[in-house]
């Protein structure tokens, strides 16, 4: 019951338009928060700032991405079809971890991932072993985050795609791999031990919306 969950979902974006440039930042912000990236960075592809400023994590390695992951697709190829008919964007989608969605450029990925790559689920953090964490870090961020990845180091990942059954820990006897129904990125597999189902592997997967455009990434 203390675990923490991360829950994000698309509703607050409100994307505008700047010179031909779309972000979910307001219009007077738009070319602010381009200067600076430009200065830290100094040179950048449009596509991959914009996959970074507007990334959310609808589901955190979980198999609620093969409800919420969909959802949020639909949801954002609404939003920027209907808001930017004359534009052409991608949204991909990193299963059970990530989603995003950038102008296509002429360098830009549109096509799904080939290869599927075995799922390792996160651990999950107590809000007592972070709050101990933060104790022990005294505010110093820095080594927060040095303190939080010697602890990751330590723990024992979850079962899953390694080889044994989340729920009954058998470590053979699974179906194989198929495809999830309404997800083309996930595959899952079942225990023939307990019945359970679980995720098997994940692929990156990306959907083209706006102008004549056609969901040429659907290759199921």
């Amino acid at each position: 019951m203390d675990d923490i969950e991360i829950r994000i979902v698309g509703q607050d974006h409100q994307p505008h338009e700047y010179e031909g440039l779309i972000f979910n930042m307001s219009a007077e912000d738009i070319p602010i928060r381009l200067a600076r990236e430009v200065l830290r960075v100094g040179s950048m592809d449009l596509w991959q700032y914009q996959a970074f400023v507007h990334h959310e994590h609808p589901s955190m390695g979980s198999r609620d991405a093969l409800i919420e992951e969909p959802r949020l697709v639909a949801e954002w190829t609404e939003m920027l079809s209907t808001k930017f008919p004359n534009h052409r964007f991608v949204i991909s989608v990193l299963p059970c971890d990530r989603m995003t969605w950038y102008q296509v450029t002429s360098n830009s990925p549109t096509e799904d991932d080939v290869e599927f790559e075995e799922y390792s689920p996160p651990f999950s953090v107590s809000i007592n072993d972070m709050r101990a964490l933060f104790e022990k870090a005294d505010g110093d961020k820095a080594k927060m985050a040095e303190l939080h990845r010697e602890d990751f180091k330590k723990r024992t990942p979850r079962c899953g795609s390694e080889g044994a059954c989340e729920n009954c820990r058998a470590t053979e006897g699974f179906t194989e791999p198929r495809l999830a129904d309404g997800h083309r990125g996930i595959r899952l597999m079942t225990c023939r031990a307990c019945g359970a189902e679980m995720i098997h592997s994940t692929k990156t997967i990306r959907f083209l919306v706006g102008r004549n455009s056609e969901d040429a990434s659907a290759s199921e």
